[in-house]
């Protein structure tokens, strides 16, 4: 449970690995609420019966999905020991995706810093 809260959370540090597994989630669920929320697109009008459900959902998913991406990005930012305002440089279209491969492999700084303990010595 403290790890699903910690997906809210702005403050700490997180590894390489969570950062990843939530870049997983957040392309995924991205493409499930898509498929959901547009599947009128494919099986034609008479097949989708979601459509006022699916223009509440899609904003939603973005809270779903973003919130937690970008929180995870400021964790993630604070282990390498830069602010957490730089996780904003992810929402860029091009360097934006550049900025996030580069720092899914970026290593952690080997000793604590301002934003918390080392995370690879807690384990």
């Amino acid at each position: 449970m403290k790890k699903l809260l910690n997906l809210f959370s702005l403050n700490g540090r997180a590894r390489r690995i969570e950062y990843a597994l939530m870049l997983i989630y957040a392309v995924l669920a991205s493409y499930l609420f898509y498929l959901f929320c547009f599947a009128s697109l494919f099986g034609g009008r008479e097949h989708f019966v979601f459509d006022a459900p699916a223009r509440i959902l899609f904003p939603l998913s973005g809270v779903l999905v973003l919130y937690p991406f970008l929180a995870t990005a400021v964790r993630r930012h604070h282990d390498f020991g830069r602010s957490g305002w730089w996780a904003l440089v992810c929402l860029l279209p091009i360097i934006g995706q550049i900025w996030m491969m580069v720092i899914a492999v970026i290593d952690t700084q080997p000793f604590d810093n301002r934003y918390g303990k080392n995370p690879k010595a807690q384990t």
